[in-house]
């Protein structure tokens, strides 16, 4: 069954089987207590305090990172896109939103196909398919290969609706690879529901070295959520702040 379609491209209505409570909120904030800056201070020898929050307000969603130690502003829009990509677990998937911007060409085989009509977008080619609880993304992009599987299961709690439980993600780009599994703990909320709290997720990077050697290395990042804020104004009030 398809969803209405938009101005390039015609949506298939995945989205309606799946638990995201929070979705259609219009207003959303919450804390991200996460390992990932404190490693990287670790691994450079620094020191310092941070605190990553997270501000959904409409259409808009944004990173707010703050640290003691100033060189991590180096990295800042690095870590910025790697959060979104975590707190989107919480948000949802929108693939209305994201697959706007690609015109819609084919369906073949349970694939939707869709092709940047522009030549200046990140994926050249976008195809997504839902089977057997399982939605998958192929991004051909200008830099190399995405592949990602979100995995969902069938839960009372979320009144029979498909909840997101583990999410594979690989890359290629150019040497290197990456590969990560994350799984979800959900946990229930006061007046709210069950949300997520915590995305334990495995990493392995692979390189490929001019020298014909292969470099690996493995870990493990571990994000929580919390101190969830719903239709409280903070969103709002932190956009008007920052525009």
């Amino acid at each position: 069954m398809l969803g209405a379609s938009l101005s390039h491209a015609r949506i298939p209505d995945f989205e309606s089987r799946f638990y995201f409570p929070l979705k259609e909120k219009k207003d959303l904030s919450f804390e991200i207590n996460s390992s990932l800056i404190g490693e990287i201070l670790q691994l450079e020898n620094k020191k310092g305090e941070y605190s990553v929050k997270a501000y959904k307000y409409k259409d808009l969603t944004d990173i707010s990172l703050s640290y003691s130690n100033e060189e991590m502003l180096g990295i800042h829009k690095t870590l910025q896109a790697l959060y979104l990509l975590k707190a989107q677990i919480v948000w949802g998937i929108d693939l209305s939103s994201w697959l706007v911007t690609h015109k819609f060409v084919q369906e073949q085989d349970g694939w939707f196909v869709y092709h940047d009509p522009t030549g200046i977008l990140k994926s050249r080619e976008i195809k997504i398919k839902f089977i057997q609880n399982k939605l998958m993304i192929l991004e051909n992009r200008n830099y190399g290969l995405a592949k990602t599987t979100y995995y969902f299961s069938s839960e009372k709690w979320a009144k029979q609706k498909l909840v997101l439980k583990e999410v594979e993600r690989e890359t290629t780009e150019g040497d290197e690879r990456t590969k990560t599994e994350s799984k979800i703990i959900y946990k229930k909320i006061n007046k709210v529901g069950f949300l997520p709290v915590e995305v334990r997720t495995e990493v392995t990077q692979t390189l490929d070295t001019k020298k014909s050697k292969t470099i690996k290395r493995n870990f493990t990042e571990v994000h929580k959520f919390g101190k969830y804020a719903i239709n409280t104004g903070k969103a709002k009030k932190w956009f008007v702040e920052h525009n």
